[in-house]
């Protein structure tokens, strides 16, 4: 999964972003490698 943060400072300032890829433990499903399994 891909986030993407965007930070303020106590003003409200836009100091910038960071893009990051997480992995959630399990997958998270959707089919995914790691995903939960298809009930039958």
């Amino acid at each position: 999964m891909q986030v993407n943060v965007q930070a303020y400072d106590s003003a409200n300032h836009y100091l910038g972003s960071d893009q990051q890829y997480v992995t959630i433990p399990g997958g998270g499903g959707g089919g995914k490698p790691g995903g939960d399994p298809v009930p039958e």
